[in-house]
């Protein structure tokens, strides 16, 4: 990692799936991104526990938004969490129209950052070495 002495941020995602076996429900940038990976650490520090996103697969995604839900964060029952940042509470969500969400903290709904491309997002968030750069920006 740039800049933080002693950081190494690692990698190690996991194969796609067949379209077969991703849910029927989940959009479109979801499945695509699915077919490419079932997810896993996506530049975790995993030393210090600084940084990073860990990715899940459709089950670990369901999975969260079940544990979230009911630990009073404002997730649909149609969200997917795709991904959680690691060293606080951060979520990155995929809603049932595609739309592509990070949750900042047990902040409310209407206060999430929101993309157009879960792609777009994914690139620059690597770009930026696992720097939150959404919150760089206005919202």
């Amino acid at each position: 990692m740039p800049d933080v002495d002693g950081v190494v941020l690692t990698c190690d995602l996991g194969a796609g799936l067949s379209e077969h076996d991703i849910p029927a429900v989940a959009a479109g940038q979801l499945r695509g991104f699915w077919r490419f990976t079932t997810g896993g650490p996506l530049l975790v520090d995993r030393q210090f526990g600084i940084c990073g996103l860990s990715l899940n697969d459709p089950t670990r995604s369901r999975q969260q938004v079940r544990d979230r839900a009911s630990s009073g964060y404002e997730v649909a029952e149609s969200d997917w969490v795709l991904g959680e940042f690691v060293g606080d509470t951060d979520m990155l969500i995929i809603d049932e129209n595609g739309g592509v969400l990070v949750a900042a903290g047990s902040y409310p709904r209407r206060d999430w950052y929101r993309f157009d491309s879960l792609s777009v997002l994914l690139r620059r968030y690597v770009q930026s070495h696992a720097e939150k750069f959404w919150e760089l920006t206005n919202r």
